[in-house]
């Protein structure tokens, strides 16, 4: 089966509101066959249903609250490695008049790869070779960064410098690692099974009464959906319509004149 994080936010949503369309229309003819039941089953039922919808109620937030933590998270490393990358610019000041302009070219062509990387909406293989390039400007970087101490062994800046290269990379590969941090697909299966299952316990519910309530199916159906929408939404950084601004390393980039 292909990833659920392979599809774009808008489709699954789209699915499920069908699908919960179905449930309940299934739910309701389930109702109608067998019959009103007595009393004490019909009690047992209502708290069936009611726990069934609060455990649908309780994944919904938990799974807002996963996909909302991620976003902030990419959020801050967007602003941490643009701020190591300003860092190790401003320091290139401490490098050898010879080495100074070819480091901060390097810079400058780094920073334009991960802009590039980042704004990338494409598939998972061309995303992994869109990151070599900045892969291998790293290596560049750190090179002539080692160039420079070595032929200033003695020099107090090589300190300064190396820190600020380390701080860079890391950073980095960390947010290159927050972006692949998604919501894990058995929980998004899990939300999807259990609001399949609150469905049929609604439409249970009407077919009981013999009344089928339109207003309430659409409803509930647009309402779970659109909510598993902005949860998908907020954990798809490369296919979602909530995205990140990139204007930090914009505007990074146009300081390195």
């Amino acid at each position: 089966m292909s990833s659920l994080h392979s599809y774009p936010s808008w489709q699954i949503a789209a699915a499920l509101f069908l699908l919960l369309i179905l449930a309940i229309e299934l739910g309701y003819w389930i109702g109608r066959r067998l019959g009103k039941p007595s009393e004490e089953s019909n009690s047992a039922l209502n708290t069936v249903k009611g726990a069934l919808l609060a455990l649908v109620g309780l994944l919904l937030g938990f799974s807002y609250s996963m996909a909302s933590t991620r976003f902030e998270t990419r959020k801050a490393m967007l602003i941490q490695e643009a701020n190591a990358i300003g860092t190790a610019y401003l320091r290139g000041d401490l490098f050898d008049e010879v080495r100074r302009e070819p480091y901060r070219e390097l810079l400058r062509r780094y920073t334009d790869a991960r802009l590039a990387f980042f704004r990338m909406t494409t598939d998972a293989e061309a995303v992994s070779g869109a990151l070599q390039p900045s892969e291998a400007l790293q290596n560049e970087i750190w090179k002539l960064g080692m160039e420079q101490a070595h032929a200033n062994p003695l020099s107090p800046n090589n300190l300064l410098i190396v820190d600020s290269l380390n701080t860079m990379i890391d950073t980095g590969t960390e947010r290159v690692a927050a972006r692949q941090n998604e919501v894990p697909q058995p929980i998004i299966v899990l939300l999807i099974v259990s609001t399949f299952i609150a469905g049929l316990f609604i439409g249970h519910s009407f077919g009981i009464g013999k009344r089928r309530s339109w207003l309430a199916t659409f409803g509930f159906a647009f309402l779970i959906s659109l909510v598993t929408y902005i949860v998908l939404d907020l954990d798809q950084p490369r296919r979602g319509r909530i995205r990140i601004s990139q204007e930090v390393m914009v505007q990074l980039r146009s300081s390195m004149k």
